[in-house]
């Protein structure tokens, strides 16, 4: 071993030397820094020193903490380590072992950074070979070289995550020769509108990096921003016309992180956050992001854990048919029994179900229990139909025909027992296919448009559709005095085309008596009877007793 070797300071690189000076003012700590020789130069970078193999460089030298070693090569391609002691014992002030360990990291980090620099890459290595960008490989060792600045010098640095919006789409219906042509203009674009001292980077598919160096403030940051959305509101002229936005997370340095894993971590957690809002905007990091990322972590493992042992349970809803006061069919309402937060409902937990490619299959289990339920009840209830929700990926695959197909024959139910609903957003969102619609009423399976209202469809486009029924959304029965002359068009026109018509969230008196007036066939709600296990229901086509003024609705049990 090199043992108790001290550099000079012309032999310590120059890109540390201001780290050094900078630990020696913050902390007070004198900084002894000593080379090794291939003994140890496997160990691990940031360990502490209390392992065996270093204890000759601590002979005497008891007050000494922390570390920081990478890995040098000189001329002759042999491998040496250098290693930086901080003396704690001449510290002016109570040091925080966290940040001084943090301080030793990023020495270790600036060394090796110090040796690439002075060697040059070559150019394919260097530039992605599709958008003529700096790769990653580069831009992280740019990245790093500005934090080890940074620690020298009252300057701010931010980072920006960027996702092309859509592009997916734009892929799959031009083909990926367009895309690829796309990326060359979008990074061209991102070139064009960002200042001279930034460094852009492709990340990978149709992800890039911005790195803002030398920021005095970050007002400069949102007008880069900014104005990164108003250029991309313009459309790109190629082979074919095509507008893409752009959804931007944005870290900063020193608040956000002070490392370029913590950074980039940052940026692509709001990054994520922003999209899931609703894209096309920009979102800067917080802390509540971070922890809202990592509860939806957990909940993302504990919801693969409740799909593989099928921990969901369904509930019924009556739908009340106004002309004979009868129970005519009920509707299944998806329940995720949680092990510690009880029950919850599908808006908690499908948008991720969805992300995870799971909602189809899941689909498919509440298809099957379903009907196997419809199969015991119409033991004594022949009329009886039950509706569930589906998915629109589900919806659009080639196989739900003959999967429904094959569970009536093994329930021996008939066709018309089943309504698969499916809502206005997913409708206008995916363009399901009206073929699909049309074979399935063949089959005599019904398809009802649910929560009607909300989106933009109306009722011409549904009827040519061949939806057979639709479901006002609740909101405009909980709002019945301003929606009035809204749900009358609703149902007027819906009568006009043969579209049945189920009001939903229906929790007075009030409501029902003015539904039942102006012809609404169906109804749900509280006011009738809340979503129950299907053991509750022991007449499940039992008659309802319609209110009287005053008097609450009474159900049989």
């Amino acid at each position: 071993l090199a043992t108790n070797t001290i550099l000079e300071k012309n032999d310590t690189p120059p890109l540390i030397d201001g780290l050094l000076r900078h630990a020696e003012q913050l902390f007070g700590v004198n900084v002894v820094t000593y080379t090794l020789d291939q003994h140890i130069q496997g160990s691990t970078p940031n360990r502490r020193i209390s392992d065996p193999e270093f204890h000759p460089f601590l002979e005497g030298q008891p007050e000494i903490r922390y570390f920081a070693t990478t890995k040098l090569r000189n001329r002759q391609r042999n491998n040496f380590g250098t290693m930086y002691l901080f003396d704690w014992k001449t510290a002016q002030h109570q040091i925080q072992p966290e940040k001084l360990q943090q301080f030793a990291d990023l020495l270790a980090k600036a060394l090796e950074a110090s040796q690439l620099e002075t060697k040059p890459a070559p150019q394919a290595y260097v530039l992605d070979p599709l958008t003529n960008l700096p790769r990653r490989e580069q831009f992280e060792q740019q990245l790093e070289h500005w934090l080890v600045e940074s620690f020298d010098q009252p300057k701010q640095l931010a980072v920006l995550f960027l996702d092309l919006d859509h592009f997916k789409e734009i892929n799959d219906t031009w083909g990926h020769q367009f895309g690829d042509s796309l990326l060359k203009a979008v990074a061209q674009r991102l070139r064009d509108n960002i200042r001279p001292e930034d460094f852009l980077t492709r990340w990978g598919g149709d992800e890039f990096v911005i790195v803002m160096p030398a920021l005095s403030d970050f007002e400069t940051v949102q007008k880069i921003a900014d104005r990164l959305q108003h250029v991309f509101l313009k459309p790109f002229e190629l082979e074919h016309q095509v507008c893409v936005g752009i959804s931007i997370g944005i870290s900063l340095f020193p608040k956000d992180g002070q490392t370029q894993e913590s950074l980039l971590r940052a940026a692509d957690i709001a990054l994520y956050h922003g999209k899931q809002q609703g894209k096309h905007q920009n979102q800067w990091f917080t802390p509540q992001l971070q922890k809202s990322t990592e509860e939806r972590l957990e909940l993302e493992k504990e919801l693969l854990q409740a799909f593989a042992e099928k921990n969901f349970v369904l509930y019924y809803q009556p739908q009340i048919d106004l002309s004979s006061n009868r129970i005519c069919g009920y509707e299944a309402l998806l329940r995720w029994q949680h092990p510690r937060l009880g029950l919850i409902t599908p808006t908690a937990f499908l948008p991720l179900l969805q992300t995870l490619g799971l909602a189809a299959q899941l689909d498919d289990w509440v298809i099957a229990q379903v009907l196997q339920r419809c199969a015991a009840w119409r033991k004594t209830e022949s009329s009886l139909q039950l509706s569930v929700n589906i998915s629109a990926q589900r919806f659009a695959s080639r196989d739900l025909v003959t999967y429904i197909e094959n569970l009536l024959v093994q329930y021996g139910l008939p066709s018309n027992v089943l309504w698969l609903e499916l809502s206005e957003t997913a409708l206008q969102k995916h363009q399901c296919d009206p073929q699909i619609i049309e074979t399935l009423a063949k089959l005599g399976v019904g398809v009802a448009l649910d929560d009607f209202g909300i989106g933009a469809s109306n009722l011409e486009q549904l009827q040519k559709m061949g939806l057979q029924r639709l479901k006002i959304h609740r909101q405009f029965i909980q709002e019945l005095e301003q929606n009035q002359t809204l749900i009358k068009t609703m149902l007027y026109i819906a009568a006009q085309f043969g579209i049945e018509v189920i009001a939903q969230g229906v929790e007075s008196e009030n409501q029902l008596t003015w539904l039942r007036e102006h012809k609404c066939q169906m109804v749900q709600g509280f006011l009738l009877s809340e979503p129950m296990v299907a053991e509750a229901f022991t007449k499940p086509n039992r008659a309802i007793v319609v209110p009287k003024p005053n008097r609450a609705i009474v159900l049989e049990t």
